[in-house]
């Protein structure tokens, strides 16, 4: 990122943490971080081509973030429901990620269903 004014950037960002009604929402990760924020990190710690390693995968977002500014990517993730997001983020298919967690919380609601 270029800085253009000349203006030294603040220590202190700041930035909305992705709720559960926002459309950047994928999934039911509870610690989706924002796009903007992860984009400044990268940018700031890398160089186009670079490698840029998330040994902590979630939905994806470092690798796609990264895919997106040109840098090269290594994530993982431990459960298979979270790599199966990161697969399928990392190959835009952003709408069936969203239907499933929809179809998921759905189906968790009622497995904690109990009446008597």
């Amino acid at each position: 990122m270029i800085n253009t004014t000349g203006k030294i950037p603040d220590d202190v960002w700041e930035f909305s943490r992705i709720c559960g009604t926002f459309k950047e929402r994928l999934s039911d990760h509870p610690c989706q971080m924002p796009e903007s924020l992860l984009e400044r990190i990268i940018r700031a710690s890398s160089n186009v081509n670079d490698i840029v390693l998330d040994p902590f995968g979630g939905t994806g977002t470092t690798a796609a973030v990264a895919k997106k500014i040109k840098r090269n990517y290594i994530t993982m993730d431990i459960s298979e429901n979270y790599y199966d997001v990161i697969v399928k983020r990392l190959n835009g298919q952003i709408e069936e990620i969203k239907r499933n967690a929809d179809t998921n919380h759905q189906k968790q609601r009622q497995l904690f269903n109990y009446d008597q």
